[in-house]
């Protein structure tokens, strides 16, 4: 389970692990989808469990709505082609393409990121 405890410059450390884990699924930089992805995941690594308040986070953060995150997230994920192939490739399981949604990326992209965090504290 994360440690929630982690300070907030540590975070900052890991964005651009989280973008490079982003740019692996295949989605693009240039959609501001992207940033709010990248941004959520490394919220997610560091503890937050709900997708509500990581929607509300980046709205505060980047000063925004949250219906917007959610939709700039959405399309940035669903302009994506092979996004379900790409992210099983990084998970190591088979993700059908039916499955796939903000909420499901953002999940394990996190984890990814949060076992990163995890063994650099070793």
């Amino acid at each position: 389970m994360p440690d929630s405890n982690l300070a907030l410059r540590d975070q900052h450390k890991f964005s651009d692990e989280a973008s490079e884990l982003v740019m692996q699924c295949g989605i693009a930089p240039c959609l501001l989808g992207f940033s709010y992805i990248a941004q959520a995941v490394v919220i997610y690594a560091f503890g937050e469990r709900k997708l509500t308040n990581i929607y509300r986070q980046l709205a505060v953060d980047n000063s925004v709505k949250v219906k917007s995150v959610m939709r700039d997230i959405s399309y940035a994920i669903d302009q994506t082609k092979n996004i379900h192939n790409n992210l099983s490739g990084l998970v190591g399981i088979h993700i059908p393409q039916s499955e796939i949604r903000s909420g499901l990326v953002i999940a394990h992209l996190g984890l990814i990121l949060y076992k990163s965090v995890r063994d650099s504290k070793l």
